[in-house]
């Protein structure tokens, strides 16, 4: 027999599982083998009890949680201002909004100067003075 985890010369397969003596605990039912069921006794992860889960509890974590982060929340909203690609893209689509409407005025024959005066925005000067 040539075939993949048959028995030849080499003897019985190495990776064939034995029978394992399985121990219930005492406490809880649960088989382990004899080592493992010792620590485990002895250990009493059985018989620990576990807190029951308290929403009321979590809930105030929460707001205790808040009330120290409010400090660092006020910082964030005096430092927050939009990054230029943001305002970059608003002007232009303000001012594409003023050429519809110019566009419009247009063709129906109306006076330019009745139209509502376009909203001027300050433009940043990101340059860099040269240092010469």
């Amino acid at each position: 027999n040539d075939y993949a985890g048959s028995e030849d010369e080499d003897g019985p397969d190495p990776y064939a599982e034995e029978p394992v003596q399985l121990d219930p605990c005492v406490y809880c039912g649960r088989k382990f083998k004899p080592d493992v069921l010792k620590r485990h006794v002895e250990k009493k992860v059985c018989q620990k009890t576990r807190r029951k889960f308290s929403v009321k509890r979590v809930e105030e974590k929460v707001k205790k949680d808040k009330r120290s982060d409010r400090r660092y929340q006020a910082i964030k909203k005096q430092k927050k201002e939009k990054p230029k690609w943001k305002k970059d893209r608003e002007a232009l689509r303000e001012a594409m909004r003023q050429g519809r409407l110019i566009k419009k005025a247009l063709k129906e024959g109306k006076d330019l100067r009745d139209l509502p005066p376009m909203p001027s925005q300050p433009v940043e000067d990101d340059r860099t003075p040269c240092p010469h």
